[in-house]
C-alpha cells in the first residue's frame, strides 16, 4: 500500500537526496549574496557615495578658483616663480625645512593651494593641491619638477568628470541592490516539494527497517522457543 517499489526507490531516494542537498547549497549561496547586498546598502556604497560627493564639491570649487585666478605663476613662499627650473629649484629649497611625512602649505598655483610632504625618509617629495587632495610625486630632476607643477591641474575637468561616472555608478548599484536584496531564493518551491518527497520515502523506509526489526524479533523467539 505505500505505492513504492523495492528496486527503484532506493535509486529514487539517492538522486533526490543529492538534488536535495545541492538546492540546499544553492540556497546558502544565495543567502550570502543576499547578506553580502544587506552590507552593501547600509554600509559599503553609502560610504562610496558620500566620498565621491565630497570629492566632486572639492573638484568643483578648485576648478572655479583656478577660474577666477590673476594669472598663472606658481607662488612659492609668495615668490612668484614661472620657469620650471626656478620652480624645481624652489620646491627643493622649501623640501629641506620640511620633517618626513607632515603636509605643509608652501604657497598656490591658478589660486589652488600647494602642500608638500616629505615621504620614504626623506627620499620622495609629494605635492597635494587644492581642496581635491591631487597628488603628484617629484622626482630628482629641478625642471622636470616644474614641469610637473606646471601639469599638474590639466586633468583636474577629467578627474571631474570620472568622479561623477563613478558617483552614478555606485548610485545605480546601490537602486539595483535595493531591488535585489528583496527577492526569494528561486527554487524554494522545488526544494520545498523535493524535500517533501524525500521525507515521504524516508518515512517508508523507516517504516520498512521497523518491520524487519519486529519480524527478526519474532524469528528469533520462535528459534528460542
Amino acid at each position: 500500500g505505500t505505492g513504492f517499489e523495492v528496486g527503484t526507490d532506493s535509486s529514487l531516494k539517492m538522486e533526490l537526496e543529492f538534488q536535495v542537498r545541492d538546492l540546499i547549497l544553492q540556497k546558502s549561496n544565495f543567502q550570502t549574496q543576499i547578506f553580502n547586498l544587506q552590507d552593501q546598502i547600509n554600509l559599503e556604497l553609502p560610504r562610496k557615495i558620500s566620498i565621491s560627493k565630497a570629492k566632486i564639491e572639492a573638484l568643483k570649487a578648485d576648478i572655479e578658483a583656478i577660474k577666477n585666478a590673476p594669472d598663472d605663476k606658481v607662488r612659492i613662499k609668495g615668490i612668484a616663480l614661472s620657469e620650471p627650473k626656478e620652480i624645481g629649484a624652489m620646491i627643493k629649497t622649501v623640501s629641506n625645512e620640511v620633517g618626513d611625512n607632515n603636509f605643509i602649505s608652501i604657497g598656490e598655483y591658478k589660486g589652488v593651494e600647494i602642500r608638500l610632504r616629505i615621504d620614504d625618509f626623506g627620499k620622495n617629495i609629494v605635492l597635494n593641491f587644492g581642496k581635491s587632495d591631487t597628488e603628484r610625486e617629484l622626482g630628482l630632476d629641478n625642471t622636470s619638477n616644474g614641469k610637473k607643477v606646471l601639469a599638474s591641474l590639466d586633468d583636474i575637468e577629467t578627474q571631474l568628470s570620472s568622479t561623477e561616472q563613478v558617483l552614478s555608478m555606485y548610485e545605480n548599484n546601490l537602486v539595483i541592490a535595493k531591488k535585489t536584496v528583496g527577492e526569494k531564493f528561486p527554487q524554494e518551491a522545488e526544494l520545498a516539494e523535493k524535500q517533501s518527497r524525500l521525507d515521504e520515502i524516508n518515512a517508508v523506509f523507516d517504516s520498512r527497517e521497523r518491520n524487519k526489526i519486529h519480524q527478526q524479533k519474532v524469528q528469533n523467539n520462535n528459534y528460542v522457543r
